[in-house]
């Protein structure tokens, strides 16, 4: 469930993070948005990316962790309630194939948010392949 003031904790969130570096298993796609989602609410989501991955800084251990659940998007469809993307609103979940990144819907709505080199990148929603609610 949301927390009731989950926008202002969602846009805090992502402040915080602006001009971060991309750390694998620190700042990354996956910590990145789980942190958010556990943020915005009662979720558990980074904890359960550390029961899977446990601590990882590599990227051959960030790929191994993602082979051993099947790919990002087919773990989360276990865990999560899989959205049409054009469903998806600030603070969901979206997937985008290209680059492999899992993001976070920022605050306009439009576009999914996540590390990326050495700040955070915006991707538009409507590139995103799949998409999961965050309640």
């Amino acid at each position: 469930m949301r927390k009731e003031n989950w926008p202002r904790i969602l846009e805090r969130y992502i402040s915080k993070h602006k001009g971060k570096p991309f750390v694998r298993g620190e700042n990354d796609c996956c910590t990145f948005s789980g942190g958010a989602a556990d943020a915005i609410s009662d979720s558990q989501l980074v904890a359960e990316l550390r029961r899977i991955a446990g601590d990882y800084t590599s990227d051959i251990a960030a790929a191994r962790a993602i082979v051993s659940v099947g790919s990002i998007d087919q773990h989360l469809d276990k865990i999560l309630q899989s959205i049409p993307v054009k469903m998806a609103q600030r603070g969901d979940f979206v997937y985008f194939d290209e680059t492999d990144s899992l993001a976070i819907v920022s605050m306009d709505g439009k576009h999914g948010v996540c590390p990326y080199e050495d700040d955070l990148r915006y991707f538009p929603i409507d590139e995103a392949i799949k998409a999961w609610r965050i309640e």
